[in-house]
């Protein structure tokens, strides 16, 4: 009789302690997706920013990146990357309300310091974009608001990577204009993709990225010094 006690008992215990866990669960959930909605509109005052919920955008942005695939760099590695982290819109999320973004829109304006056309990385979209986002008025619906994310966060991604594998790799291998280069080159790959991805410190990053070579600062020099003349 004790044995059979103790075992309703425990029974017991472990329907309550998982009763418990599925509520402590479907909690957790719920705030995991909160967040969203809270700074948005907690950074913008614009009350369309309410409703916003993490798994609705997933939806569209999944939408956005499949139908934007032929213009972004790699588009499987950056699919995929997304697809790891539940579509998280964590370029517009982590780096437009500091000011990151406005960096990046900043350094590819002056791409033309390194002999690249600066449209090439679409700093006017960006920035039209980041401003009407940051508008107290400038998202009319929900729907709205979860395109504009998505395409933001898609063309701050795909512009990371192009920028930073044509600072750090070139844009055009030496050996297409010289048939007798015979120099090894480094090339982007999917690693220093990701880097740009996974970046925490964007200031850092841009900054990094850089060239600091003394002979490419000499030749940049006089290169700007006949830019300018």
């Amino acid at each position: 009789m004790i044995i059979h006690y103790n075992a309703k008992k425990f029974s017991s215990v472990a329907l309550a302690l998982m009763f418990f866990s599925l509520i402590a669960t479907f909690s957790s959930c719920k705030k995991k997706r909160a967040p969203m909605g809270n700074l948005l509109y907690k950074r913008t005052h614009n009350p369309v920013f309410k409703n916003a919920d993490q798994q609705d955008f997933a939806v569209v942005f999944k939408k956005v990146l499949e139908v934007n695939q032929p213009l972004m760099p790699n588009p499987e590695l950056i699919s995929d990357y997304y697809k790891r982290n539940d579509y998280e819109p964590t370029f517009v999320m982590n780096h437009l309300w500091n000011g990151d973004i406005s960096l990046m829109v900043r350094d590819y304006r002056q791409a033309y310091r390194h002999g690249l056309n600066p449209e090439l990385y679409q700093p006017d979209k960006i920035s039209a974009l980041m401003n009407k986002l940051r508008s107290k008025k400038g998202i009319k619906s929900i729907h709205e608001a979860y395109y504009d994310i998505a395409k933001l966060e898609m063309l701050t991604a795909s512009s990371l990577i192009d920028y930073s594998s044509d600072l750090q790799y070139g844009v055009i291998s030496p050996k297409k204009i010289f048939s007798r280069y015979f120099i090894k080159t480094q090339r982007p790959d999917s690693a220093s993709m990701m880097q740009a991805l996974d970046v925490a410190d964007l200031r850092t990053y841009l900054d990094t990225i850089q060239p600091k070579d003394p002979q490419y600062l000499a030749l940049q020099k006089a290169y700007l010094d006949d830019y300018k003349a």
